[in-house]
Formats: C-alpha cells, structure tokens, sequence
C-alpha cells in the first residue's frame, strides 16, 4: 500500500496516463468544512436509535473508508453525508490527527471533535482520503497544543494538494481499495490462526 501510494501521489503511475492533467488546489477550493456535534463515549449505546462515530474511533477502528459504522447513539446532531471525510480533531499524538476516512453513509451523528470536509466541487472522497493520509507530513506541521494536540479547520482549509482529473482519481481510488481490501482480509486470516494457534497450544500441553 504505502509503495503503491507514493507512486500514484509523487505521479510515477498513472493509469489513464493523464499525468500532465494533474493541478493543485487548497483544500478550502474543494471543500465545505464543519465541526460534528458534542457527545461523549458515554453516549453510545448499543440500544441506540442511530448510528454515530466518536472522534476516537476515527483512529482505532476505521481505514480510509467507513463503509460501516458500528457505534449506535440517541444523542441528536450534526449528521453526515456519502462523501463526507471526517478527520479526528484532537488527539494526544500528532500522528493521530493526520487520518482522514471517508464516510459512505448518510445520516450518521457525528462527534464534536471530528473535523468534516464536505465536497462542494466533484472530487472522488475516497480518492481524497487516500491522499490526505499520504500528506500526513502537511497536516502534523499544522497541529497546535501540548498535552492535548489539536487541528483546526481554518488551517486545513490552507493546506494545497495535487489532484488529477475525476476519472483518475475514481481509477485511483478503486486500485488502492482493492489493496486495502486484501489486507483485511489477511489481518482476518491471520487473526482466525492466531486463536487456532492459542486453542491447539492450550489442549496440548493439558
């Protein structure tokens, strides 16, 4: 993934080879940005009414595409749409705040300390998480804070990326899903014989 990565965003590879039809944009020339709704892990429920995603689960639970989300609230507010990327805006670590995941739901209740990018101009959202996630480096220059790190959407806005034409990015985007689909695949794999492992040591040394 990472190898693939570096030679799709640093424009080595190219699948419609389109490589002069990339340009750079602000972020804020792409998107909308908002802020989700306060509420803590005390207010997930699994007799929930709703879906929602707490800014922690952003970067322990989801990849770059949120094509289920788990976590059920009766708390109301700020809710999502297909497309939206939620990146986690406060974190203990810098290198939590570089994560970006794409939402493929609509209607999720979304934390407070979640920033949200909504597209206003056509762009691939899953495209754009993928390389949001390779520009870690951008947006760790542009966190703030001590013990508690945060980023801010006024700085987000400010920060330039490189895209190509929509049909790249879709090429790109699918490419690089297929990848991640095979990793978690292998993680479930290896997860199934690691309890095969621990079962078989277990009943063999009784």
């Amino acid at each position: 993934m990472k190898g693939s990565c570096e030679k799709i965003f640093l424009q080595k590879l190219s699948f419609l080879n389109l490589k002069d039809s990339w340009r750079s944009l602000y972020l804020e020339d792409i998107f909308d940005f908002h802020k989700g709704s306060l509420f803590s892990k005390n207010d997930i429920s699994e007799n929930g009414i709703g879906k929602c995603i707490h800014y922690g689960e952003l970067f322990t639970i989801y990849n770059a595409v949120i094509s289920k989300v788990i976590s059920k609230t009766n708390t109301k507010g700020f809710k999502s749409k297909v497309g939206d990327i939620l990146m986690p805006s406060s974190d203990v670590t810098p290198l939590g705040l570089a994560t970006a995941s794409t939402i493929l739901e609509d209607n999720i209740v979304l934390g407070g300390d979640i920033n949200i990018l909504r597209p206003k101009v056509s762009v691939n959202s899953i495209f754009m998480s993928y390389l949001l996630n390779f520009e870690k480096k951008k947006i760790i220059e542009l966190v703030s804070g001590t013990t508690i790190k945060h980023i801010y959407n006024k700085d987000l806005k400010q920060i330039k990326v490189c895209i190509p034409i929509i049909e790249e990015q879709t090429k790109i985007a699918d490419f690089l899903s297929s990848i991640q689909e095979k990793i978690d695949i292998e993680k479930q794999i290896l997860e199934k014989l690691e309890l095969q492992k621990k079962f078989l040591l277990t009943n063999l040394f009784v």
